[in-house]
């Protein structure tokens, strides 16, 4: 009888994990709305997944602002770049529209540039996420994370096809936003994670591994190549 009160139990421990997740979406979700601060916003978000949710390591709100304030800087950077090429796009597409309904260009041309905003998308989650689990900079990060979308194709197709389910969920069910965001992240991280592991070495992957198996509340930081403690 007492271990159903016992909050290490599997269904308080899955109730706990749902609060979390609703908790976290709310926090993404508001500091994206700045615009501004979505990088920032994004990359915390990738960060606070790995350790807390996927990992249940620390606590989610202070995990999240951790991430945010020490990442800020570079993620609004690349953010403010991926906006700029985004909107560029965004224009393309609006006069490649009004030229097909003139007619002066043929029916299926604007989705060129459907495919061009796909992929900076998927580009994006790439990006955050190195940015969340490597110390680099803005150049290398946006560097490595090109090279990871596109020498792991079957990893970036599965993270399309996880952001587009996502999207096609919440518009079927908008109460799902409370947690198909952070849902879908999460399962594309599994497999981001594999890829990222790659490039570890032995040692590397040792200490991470105990990092998650024993979890203590004093730890303390060490150095590493990733940023995930």
């Amino acid at each position: 009888m007492a271990r159903i009160f016992d909050l290490d139990n599997p269904f308080f421990s899955a109730v706990s994990k749902i609060l979390s997740v609703i908790g976290l979406n709310f926090l993404w979700l508001a500091l994206c709305v700045p615009v501004v601060t979505a990088g920032a916003s994004c990359t915390a978000f990738y960060y606070t997944i790995q350790k807390n949710i996927k990992n249940s390591r620390g606590y989610m709100f202070s995990d999240f602002m951790k991430s945010f304030k020490e990442n800020f800087k570079q993620a609004t950077g690349i953010w403010m770049i991926l906006l700029a090429v985004l909107t560029l796009f965004l224009l393309d597409l609006a006069a490649v529209k009004t030229l097909i309904h003139m007619g002066r260009i043929p029916e299926g041309t604007q989705y060129f540039f459907y495919i061009l905003m796909i992929l900076i998308g998927v580009y994006a989650v790439w990006t955050f996420a190195c940015l969340a689990r490597f110390e680099n900079t803005v150049k290398q990060t946006m560097k490595n994370a090109a090279l990871l979308m596109i020498s792991s194709l079957p990893v970036s197709l599965a993270v399309f096809a996880l952001a587009a389910g996502a999207v096609l969920i919440i518009w079927l069910m908008p109460v799902t936003v409370l947690v198909m965001p952070a849902t879908a992240l999460w399962l594309a991280s599994v497999l981001l994670e594999k890829v990222f592991r790659k490039g570890m070495s032995e040692e590397d992957k040792r200490e991470e591994d105990a990092r998650n198996l024993v979890y203590h509340d004093d730890y303390t930081e060490e150095k590493e190549p990733g940023k995930y403690e």
